[in-house]
């Protein structure tokens, strides 16, 4: 922290002031006129809290004047004193009166509070800030806290006079609401049932609620006062200069579905009721789906799709919605009308319309829509008629989730144009600021005192001395190495000829351009202040993290480290900003390490969290001048990334610390001997073969393609020698980084050779297999499995492997070494357990029921304590397992008359019909007792997954010939050529 930010801290900090509001010479509205709330049908004054502007409440918020009113609360723009920012506070209708209403949606702001902090639906709803209770006339009154936002949607709409909210506009609104009831659904096992226009507010910047306060202050808004209350009229917001993002709000109706109970209650506004509630089919969330659609047409079309008006009655009726969605849709389907409760109200036994009231023309959506119509593109106006059907659907299980509309093509389309659009907005006010602050006079502009000239004079000759701060400011080490440049840049060209020309030129190549612009602003820093934490926790952390994977990963130089963290704990010093980025990072991993739930985390954050925030806040984009340190910074932040299931962006940072390396030349050999030490040298090797591994590791399970090829690559391997004692102690043994890169090499061979594009030339694929089989057996790994023998030979190696991943992970658990927070150690699970799934269901054994349980009691336990991965993984697996099962019932009931099945009914007790609990979500993982055998020794599988006798032949390539000579099992190869190709991977 600065000087200057520790002497304003103080002031800063300090709580809001209350504001004294105008009290008298306010506008008065006679007592016998009806305004606001009291213009409600069943208006009750007791029922409503009699708030007044100026009052502070929880000694915390004063109100500032009224935004709105309903018939069930009342809603105000307050200052939050203690916070310093402005909330917007919702004062219930009297307790007695609200019934269950208010614990439901407690209990849902609840399940939103505790979901995954990376779900970006989590942006995309209103969060409760704080809730208590005040007294009034007649009793209690709930208020909940929230942020302060903008207008409705519905707002936004009656703006334009066409009634329509312009297209990217549109695209944007959708893809926020469809963000949020992912998370309603998927997470937090809610639906809505209320989505409309005035529930979908929009961000609003500060300016706004201070100009609202300025008017209450300077002109007060009017009033009529009664002797035991004022009733304010309602003030609108004004205009922002920055408009936010759209946030779904307002659970009051929102209703849990994390129960067996079927849910048939009336619900969602009257015209946006979905066919199965006004049918009386049981519902859930795909009501919301319906409920969209149906909202998405309003807005965009500048007309409600549905009226429900009643041409006898004048009136909204639900046998009038149906006919208009007849006329839209046509008929219900048969196998809907079966489950209604209420069909005989509306159709005959045979599904003939009989409600009394003829059917609409048919009007189908293709002719109803008119506002892309007019713009004449046609691909345009397709696919957002495809958007619509996805939603608009008789059946609410053939309605698309709000996952899969959140990524639709019309959506992304339109979306991608306002992120373009905001993207050259940023630009351009950057550019201004820049000129705006070039503009400003110099502060060295004018005369000079004597002391001036005198201290320029002592300046001169200290011109060569580095300024660490502005150094250290640009994010620029003062001895930081320059940028490597490849053999085939023009400018080692260039240098190449001058040597050949002039041998006395001594020029290193190198691709940096010493005139490029720099300025803080490249770096993005969010913050260049930090507080160390802790110093003995901070010291265990990082020792654990190095007890944990510093065999297999270069993370830092141990004693240079520690010689670093003493000299900082003990001067408290936090002038360098990368150290301490390098430092939390550290800091993040050791604590996901370290930690082992005894109860479920219910949603709170993966440890390590808050370390990881701030080794993000720390983090610079020193592009231009990267460094060593920077480059494992963004190592460890691209492993914790994975952790907490962000892959894209553990994948991104590898991928800049990849080409961040690249430009350092840490892949090239001639690159790292050139005026560094033995032990610098040997420190750039270890970390690109870290950053080699973590890429292989990375790509392979994001089945991406590789970031640089073994041929580019010509560095040393990590070793101990030329090294001296003391260096030595900066590092760990080589041989565990040396096998991980290694079995690295093997799965880019894999990802080129194996999952690459069907290549038509000679290379078959077998021969690709063959080649990574090969090397795979060199290094003493395993891997394959499936039909002819070779093929079976194959399947029984890959299930053999899969049971040995198994064995060490349980091993691993049991001896309290399994990352509980880890990404990779589940998917190791994960992986090896549908193999060992697929191999269960083929032909059951107790061996494999026993691997199976262990894995998703691994997998459950994991996901119980908040692993994010751990989570995914497990429901995949139950996907997988109750789909098998399913399949298998099937087909056991379509063919119990027939021949038997490969499948035994004893399955019923093994691998495909064994039902898996939901561990994580009830918070027991004592629900799967560990096998027995699994604390055994003897319980290791077969130790060489390859040494099948027709993998022997298979590996033995003088056996035949490639790729078409004579084999003496031709037969066989053809076969397994026939069953393995690259159609198996592509589904060419």
């Amino acid at each position: 922290m600065s000087v200057l930010q520790r002497l304003l801290k103080p002031i800063l900090g300090r709580p809001w002031k209350p504001l004294a509001f105008p009290k008298s010479g306010v506008p008065a509205i006679p007592l016998d006129s009806k305004i606001e709330e009291e213009t409600l049908p069943d208006y009750v004054a007791s029922n409503f809290y009699p708030a007044s502007i100026g009052e502070i409440l929880q000694d915390r918020y004063q109100i500032v004047g009224k935004l709105g009113f309903g018939g069930t609360s009342t809603v105000w723009l307050a200052r939050d004193l203690d916070e310093r920012k402005h909330v917007a506070v919702k004062f219930y209708i009297q307790s007695d009166c609200m019934g269950t209403q208010l614990n439901t949606e407690l209990d849902v702001y609840k399940r939103i509070e505790n979901a995954p902090k990376t779900h970006p639906g989590r942006t995309a709803v209103r969060m409760l800030l704080d809730s208590f209770r005040v007294e009034g006339p007649a009793g209690l009154h709930h208020c909940f806290v929230h942020s302060a936002l903008w207008e409705s949607v519905l707002d936004l709409q009656h703006r334009n006079p066409t009634e329509r909210i312009p297209v990217p506009v549109v695209a944007l609104v959708l893809k926020r609401l469809f963000h949020a009831l992912d998370l309603l659904h998927s997470e937090c096992r809610v639906a809505h049932t209320d989505i409309k226009e005035a529930n979908i507010l929009l961000g609003g910047d500060s300016a706004v609620f201070q100009e609202f306060e300025i008017q209450q202050l300077t002109d007060p808004c009017p009033r009529k006062e009664l002797p035991d209350r004022i009733i304010y009229v309602s003030r609108e917001l004004g205009m922002p200069r920055d408009i936010g993002e759209p946030v779904l709000c307002d659970f009051g109706s929102a209703t849990a579905l994390d129960d067996e109970i079927e849910h048939r209650e009336d619900i969602q506004p009257n015209i946006y009721r979905a066919p199965e509630v006004i049918l009386d089919i049981p519902w859930t969330y795909s009501v919301d789906i319906w409920n969209a659609g149906c909202v998405v047409w309003d807005i965009s079309q500048g007309e409600s799709l549905f009226g429900g008006k009643d041409p006898e009655l004048g009136t909204y009726r639900g046998r009038a919605h149906l006919a208009e969605m007849m006329a839209l849709l046509g008929p219900p389907p048969e196998s809907l009308l079966a489950r209604a409760g209420l069909k005989s109200k509306f159709f005959s036994d045979s599904g003939q319309w009989t409600a009394g009231i003829p059917i609409p023309q048919s009007n189908p959506i293709e002719s109803r829509e008119t506002s892309l119509a007019e713009g004449g593109d046609a691909d345009d106006r397709e696919a957002f008629l495809c958007l619509m059907r996805k939603m608009l659907q008789w059946e609410p299980e053939k309605r698309s989730t709000a996952r899969e509309l959140a990524e639709d093509e019309w959506i992304l389309k339109h979306t991608f144009y306002i992120q373009k659009l905001e993207a050259q907005v940023r630009e351009l006010k950057a550019r201004v600021e820049v000129e705006r602050c070039s503009a400003l006079p110099s502060l060295t502009e004018g005369g000079s005192s004597a002391v001036d000239q005198g201290a320029e004079a002592n300046a001169a000759a200290d011109a060569d001395l580095p300024n660490l701060l502005l150094e250290l400011r640009h994010g620029k080490s003062p001895n930081h190495a320059l940028p490597f440049a490849g053999e085939a840049s023009c400018t080692a060209f260039g240098d190449r000829l001058l040597h050949c020309i002039d041998k006395d030129q001594d020029v290193v190549s190198h691709s940096a351009l010493p005139g490029h612009i720099s300025g803080p602003m490249f770096n993005r820093l969010m913050t260049s202040s930090y507080q160390l934490p802790d110093r003995v926790r901070a010291n265990l952390l990082v020792r654990r993290v190095d007890r944990f994977i510093g065999n297999n990963y270069q993370l830092f130089l141990k004693k240079s480290f520690f010689r670093k963290f003493d000299e900082a704990y003990t001067l408290n010093d936090v002038s360098d900003i990368l150290w301490g980025c390098h430092l939390f990072a550290l800091l993040a991993l050791g604590e996901l390490y370290s930690c082992y739930h005894a109860e479920p985390t219910n949603g709170k954050d993966v440890p390590g969290t808050a370390y990881f925030l701030q080794a993000i806040a720390l983090l610079q984009d020193n592009f231009e001048h990267p460094s060593v340190e920077q480059i494992q910074v963004l190592l460890l932040l691209s492993f914790y990334a994975n952790c907490i299931g962000r892959l894209q962006s553990a994948h991104v940072y590898c991928g800049i610390a990849l080409r961040s390396s690249i430009s350092l030349g840490l892949h090239r050999s001639r690159s790292t001997t050139s005026g560094l030490s033995r032990k610098d040298q040997e420190n750039r090797r270890r970390i690109w073969w870290t950053l080699y591994l973590l890429d292989r590791l990375i790509s392979s399970k994001l089945g991406f393609p590789l970031g640089i090829r073994d041929e580019d690559i010509d560095v040393g391997m990590p070793s101990f020698e030329g090294l001296a004692d003391e260096g030595k102690q900066e590092f760990h043994d080589p041989k565990h980084l040396c096998a991980h890169v290694k079995l690295s090499r093997i799965t880019g061979s894999i990802l080129t050779d194996v999952y690459c594009l069907p290549d038509h030339g000679t290379t078959t694929f077998v021969r690709r297999v063959h080649r990574v089989l090969n090397q795979l057996r060199r290094d003493q790994s395993g891997t394959a499995h499936s039909f002819s023998p070779t093929t079976l030979a194959l399947a029984e190696a890959c299930k053999q492997s899969a049971m040995s991943t198994n064995h060490l992970l349980s091993r691993l658990f049991i001896e309290g070494n399994l990352a509980v927070f880890g990404y990779f150690d589940s998917h190791y699970i994960f992986s090896s357990t549908l193999i060992l799934i697929i191999a269960g269901t083929m032909e059951p054994a107790a061996k494999l029921s026993e691997a199976v349980q262990m894995a998703f009691s691994l997998l459950s336990t994991m996901a119980s304590n908040g692993n994010v991965s751990a989570k995914d993984y497990l429901r995949r697996l139950e996907k997988v397992q109750s789909s098998i099962t399913m399949t298998r019932d099937a087909s056991l009931t379509a063919n119990a008359a027939a021949m038997p099945t490969r499948v035994s009914p004893d399955i019923t007790s093994e691998v495909a019909t064994s039902r898996v609990p939901h561990a994580y979500q009830n918070g027991s993982e004592h629900n799967w007792p560990l096998p027995s055998s699994y604390f055994q020794d003897d319980a290791v599988p077969p130790s060489d997954p390859l040494g099948n006798p027709f993998i022997e032949d298979f590996l033995a390539e003088k056996a035949f010939e490639w790729p078409s000579g004579p084999s003496p099992q031709q037969d066989i190869f053809r076969q397994f050529t026939h069953e393995l190709g690259d159609e198996l991977i592509f589904g060419l």
